[in-house]
């Protein structure tokens, strides 16, 4: 079917701009809940089909037609787009009407629709530019996309991952965040190296706590050396180089740790231990980049978080904070886990997708039938 060319304000994944909020197919592991929290405090609210004997959590909510804690409607990303006054969807898939009826926004179903998770919308000095993995035109061809979209240019990137927002984050003024598995190792051998520095210093060489930290350092860093070895997916010079191509300046971050999972045909997959890429990030309200990437348990592999290690400065989740901390602060950088640690022990490492896979972005004209919050 045609699709008429749609006027400004057209998301997928996208960069940093301010929001109306963000709208989640399910509370699974109150990690929507967690969400509506941030958006409380940073001036977004959350939209989520949540059903509970204990009621709706993230208020104004979309009547769910799925059970509390269901992980089935996770992936709201990569199954509806919110546009200017529609919404794109792959199928009827997740109830769009009644999520059209609830934003009183028209519904389009087309077999054109990308997974949001593989596509970004940038600004490029006042123009839309799109930035889209390689493997997405099977079904799609650039014009479609122009029209589909209303963007100005194309930018297609070799996939390092299964989706772009597994290693890339557009943020604002044409920077663009990149995983560099390179710094990660660097960054663990520094870590690791400080540690032999701090135990010295202790006199705390013999210390069985020290020396299971020590082996747990040796470990990480063997197996991550190992992965990214067999790793045939593109590296992050490739990405980097493409970006700088299409005029924009990448910046390289320690954003994710991985297992490689062997396939057939000399195919890979990856399974995330850490990923700090895949991330919401908006403007608030008073011009602030805000940052809400997932939690990771690396630090505790390692056996950081024990008081033994109260006086050694050294955090794997505070080394990728302090590597974009020149953009966002400090103070504006969120981790999300959900019940249980779900993010961080499950989501990433079994369901291979986290917090920007779960959420829509909602742009600030969309409007909502008797929202009264």
């Amino acid at each position: 079917m045609k699709i008429n060319s749609i006027e400004s304000n057209n998301f997928k994944g996208y960069d940093a701009r301010p929001l109306k909020g963000f709208f989640m197919g399910s509370n699974s592991h109150s990690i929507a809940e967690e969400m509506k929290k941030i958006g409380e405090r940073e001036g977004f609210k959350v939209y989520a089909k949540i059903r509970s004997t204990r009621g709706s959590y993230c208020r104004p909510a979309i009547p769910t037609l799925s059970p509390f804690g269901s992980t089935k409607d996770l992936w709201a990303q990569d199954v509806i787009t919110f546009c200017k006054d529609r919404l794109l969807a792959f199928t009827n898939h997740h109830e769009t009407a009644s999520i059209c009826d609830f934003f009183n926004i028209k519904r389009i179903v087309t077999n054109k629709h990308i997974s949001g998770g593989n596509i970004f919308i940038v600004n490029n000095e006042g123009k839309e530019d799109l930035f889209i993995g390689e493997k997405e035109f099977s079904n799609v061809t650039p014009r479609e996309l122009k029209e589909i979209y209303n963007i100005d240019k194309i930018h297609i990137l070799p996939q390092m991952d299964f989706h772009l927002d597994l290693f890339i984050r557009p943020l604002d003024k044409k920077r663009i965040l990149v995983a560099d598995d390179e710094m990660t190792l660097k960054v663990l051998e520094t870590g690791f190296t400080k540690f032999k520095e701090f135990i010295k210093s202790k006199k705390q060489e013999k210390n069985p706590i020290s020396q299971a930290i020590i082996e747990n350092f040796n470990e990480l860093i063997l197996e991550f050396k190992f992965d990214s070895s067999i790793n045939k997916a593109p590296k992050s010079k490739d990405i980097i180089e493409k970006i700088k191509q299409a005029g924009f300046t990448p910046i390289s971050v320690p954003g994710r740790i991985y297992t490689t999972n062997l396939e057939r045909y000399n195919k890979t997959s990856l399974s995330h231990d850490c990923n700090y890429i895949n991330a919401n990030v908006l403007i608030n309200k008073e011009g602030d980049l805000v940052y809400i990437t997932n939690k990771s348990n690396i630090d505790k592999r390692l056996g950081l978080e024990s008081d033994f290690t109260k006086e050694f400065d050294f955090r794997f989740e505070k080394e990728f904070i302090k590597s974009i901390s020149p953009y966002v602060k400090p103070e504006k950088i969120y981790f999300i886990d959900g019940d249980d640690n779900y993010v961080s022990k499950t989501m990433l490492k079994e369901m291979l997708g986290g917090i920007h896979c779960t959420c829509s972005e909602i742009p600030l004209n969309i409007g909502i039938k008797n929202d009264k919050s």
